[in-house]
C-alpha cells in the first residue's frame, strides 16, 4: 500500500480525532520509504473497546499480546517491544498529520524497529536512517523551508489538484 491507499482506507474508517494514529510501516510509507502490506493503528482503550464490540476479529501476537483485525487494518492498544514502552496517548498527540490522518513520528518507528531487531527490522532501520539523514541535510542546506513555508503553498496546491497526499 502506498500513501494515498493507507490514507482512503484510514479515513474510511471514519474514526474520532486523537483516538488512534497510525504506527508500523505506514510513517515508513507516508514518507515514501517503502509501501506497507497492512496498516497498523495504535488507539485509545475507548476505541480499542468500541472496535471490539462492534466485532473485530481477536488475534494474538507471538509474545501473547491481543489485537484486533479487520480486513488489512491492526488494532493495537499498546506498542511494547523489550525496553521500548511508549505512552500511547503521547505518540498520538505528537502524530503527524498528512492529509488528515495522524502518523507517528518516524522517529519513533525507528526506536521501535531497533528495539524489535527482526530481519526485516533491521533493513527498515538503515532504510529510515538513511532518509532521516537526507532530511537532516536538506534542512540544513534550505533552513527556509522552515521560515517561509507559504513559498511552498503553489507546490501543495499542485498536489492536492493532482489528487496526491500532501503533508499538513
Amino acid at each position: 500500500m502506498d500513501i494515498n491507499e493507507i490514507i482512503k482506507m484510514v479515513k474510511s474508517l471514519g474514526f474520532p480525532p486523537g483516538s488512534y494514529a497510525v504506527f508500523g510501516s505506514g510513517p515508513m510509507a507516508a514518507h515514501g520509504i517503502r509501501e506497507t502490506k497492512d496498516i497498523d493503528l495504535i488507539m485509545t482503550q475507548e476505541l480499542w473497546d468500541k472496535l471490539k464490540s462492534a466485532g473485530w476479529e481477536e488475534k494474538f501476537l507471538d509474545n501473547s499480546s491481543l489485537y484486533l483485525v479487520k480486513n488489512h487494518v491492526e488494532a493495537y492498544r499498546d506498542w511494547n517491544c523489550g525496553s521500548y514502552k511508549p505512552e500511547i496517548t503521547k505518540l498520538i498527540t505528537e502524530a503527524e498529520m498528512i492529509d488528515g490522518v495522524p502518523f507517528v513520528q518516524l522517529e519513533e518507528v525507528l526506536m521501535w524497529k531497533k528495539a524489535q531487531a527482526r530481519e526485516k527490522d533491521k533493513k527498515d532501520v538503515e532504510l529510515i536512517e538513511k532518509y532521516l539523514k537526507k532530511e537532516n541535510f536538506k534542512l540544513k542546506l534550505f533552513p527556509y523551508n522552515k521560515k517561509f513555508p507559504a513559498i511552498f503553498q503553489k507546490q501543495k496546491e499542485k498536489r492536492q489538484c493532482q489528487g496526491l497526499a500532501v503533508k499538513e
